[in-house]
């Protein structure tokens, strides 16, 4: 496949110690689902680590340094939402038949991690060389928000002076296996600003990022094409034409 790379090099604390954006082709040897991913990494199942032993290494390390990159977010104030999400159960035939609760495991995090760093990185490097792009910013709780968010959490013992990273994630980790954990991650999710598309670099709140960009996902999102398209005319040299 034809595609645009983001190749960076990482530090042992996760940050990029360098980074190359470059057309390549991608050749795909292995098409793995999340649950065979989840299980070579839970090492569960000897069959399928066989099936999969001349990328298993690769898998390990690539598990470890998503929790590496995971923790620096953590530690630069990066919100961690616990949320629920459902699947839709089908038939042989394709036809729904019921709902249940899916639990995101460990290759979900692995995924997201890398593409979060990915995206990252390009815009910072869009950043850096002045190239006119579309960024994904998440502006801090409005006024309004904040206020609203301490007055709900107020009667459930959750108290909070500004509504900055450290103090909100300190309110999401003291609720965690409380009755009113999903209560509480909700209201947090509700308090905060839309995230959307600018053409100026604003940062983005929730991740506690300086510059960050949809890059990972063109055949999804249409800023992530534009921003693809604002990197080949700055690697053919064509950004003034």
């Amino acid at each position: 496949r034809l595609t645009l790379s983001c190749i960076m090099t990482l530090n042992p604390d996760g940050s990029v110690a360098e980074h190359t954006i470059a057309k390549s082709v991608i050749r795909t040897t292995e098409r793995m689902s999340y649950p065979d991913c989840n299980t070579l990494l839970a090492g569960t199942d000897a069959e399928l680590e066989e099936k999969y032993a001349h990328i298993l290494p690769m898998l390990r390390e690539m598990a470890a340094l998503a929790k590496t990159l995971e923790r620096r977010r953590k530690g630069r104030g990066s919100l961690d939402l616990t949320s629920r999400e459902t699947e839709i159960l089908c038939d042989e035939k394709g036809r729904p038949i019921g709902v249940q609760a899916r639990t995101p495991g460990e290759s979900e995090g692995l995924i997201e991690s890398f593409m979060l760093c990915a995206n990252e990185c390009v815009a910072r490097h869009l950043s850096d060389w002045e190239v006119p792009a579309i960024y994904r910013i998440h502006e801090k709780p409005s006024n309004e928000k904040t206020e609203a968010l301490r007055n709900l959490l107020a009667p459930l013992g959750y108290t909070f002076r500004e509504p900055d990273h450290f103090a909100l994630q300190g309110i999401l980790d003291s609720s965690r296996g409380k009755p009113e954990e999903y209560l509480v991650h909700t209201a947090v999710l509700r308090a905060m600003m839309k995230a959307r598309y600018e053409p100026q670099n604003l940062g983005h709140f929730g991740l506690a990022a300086d510059f960050y960009c949809h890059f990972t996902s063109p055949i999804r999102r249409y800023p992530d094409l534009m921003v693809h398209r604002a990197l080949t005319a700055l690697l053919e040299g064509t950004l003034e034409e």
